[in-house]
């Protein structure tokens, strides 16, 4: 979805930095499921610099562009995760 055209789809329905968040939420749990025993902060700056390179990336396309307010989006479904959920998920061992 990061880089087909914005015509149509579920970005028109509804808020697109709801989207954002609640996306990056969800890649937040499958990376510490992915990695359970690497630190939270880790997890957080590779998944905020995945986010940017996204960012990066649209801004090459003709039909996408770049901004700072869906990446911020991102980080902070990001954030949300590791402070809010995270520890139900840490490894414990």
């Amino acid at each position: 979805m990061a880089f087909m055209p914005v015509e149509g789809g579920i970005q028109t329905k509804f808020n697109d930095k709801a989207l954002h968040a609640l996306g990056f939420f969800v890649i937040s749990i499958t990376a510490q499921l992915a990695h359970p025993k690497t630190r939270f902060i880790i997890l957080i700056m590779g998944l905020a610099f995945f986010g940017f390179v996204i960012e990066l990336v649209q801004a090459y396309l003709p039909y996408r562009s770049f901004s700072m307010w869906d990446w911020a989006a991102d980080v902070f479904g990001v954030l949300v995760y590791f402070i809010f959920f995270g520890h139900f998920l840490r490894d414990r061992t």
